[in-house]
């Protein structure tokens, strides 16, 4: 359907973006990154590290009973769509790892923790050639283009399996 269509281009738009800004954002943050922040996690109890982990394979794993329950009658390459689903998944899950090792290589496990939104707070950290500073708005819209595309591709299937019920 035409609708689809149009959030899955604009997808395809936001992510080309997205990674170009991720990309800026990390080359920029390496020389910020303090290999000792990282010892901390290690002296850590191992519930400490298993119970946050259980909690994000639990959220990640909400988009794959999404894929197997929606109807696939719009999609023409039916064949691959499981595929190329499970490659967006491995780079979602590269991007977040990413951004992980980022904030807690530039500010530290205590800081982390100590911080609402700490990815933020590492943003404000980029300095470009030491003139172009405080782009940290540009840097967080990354995460704006993937709410947007998350939110309109969770209304557009909820309206979509709510008519099915209905009718």
């Amino acid at each position: 359907s035409k609708g689809f269509e149009t959030i899955a281009r604009v997808s395809i738009i936001s992510f080309i973006v997205g990674i170009v800004l991720l990309t800026f954002d990390i080359i920029f943050l390496s020389k910020e990154i303090n290999i000792s922040n990282f010892f901390p996690m290690f002296i850590s109890k191992p519930i400490n590290i298993i119970k946050p982990a259980l909690m994000y394979s639990v959220l990640f794993s909400g988009p794959v009973f999404y894929i197997n329950y929606v109807s696939k009658d719009n999609i023409s390459d039916k064949e691959n769509i499981k595929k190329y689903f499970y490659i967006s998944s491995f780079i979602s899950f590269i991007i977040t790892l990413l951004c992980l090792i980022t904030t807690i290589g530039v500010l530290g496990v205590d800081l982390c923790n100590m911080f609402d939104y700490p990815l933020y707070t590492v943003l404000k950290k980029i300095s470009v050639f030491n003139f172009l500073e405080s782009i940290e708005n540009v840097g967080m819209m990354i995460w704006f283009l993937y709410i947007i595309n998350a939110s309109s591709i969770t209304l557009y299937f909820s309206l979509k399996l709510d008519r099915k019920s209905v009718v």
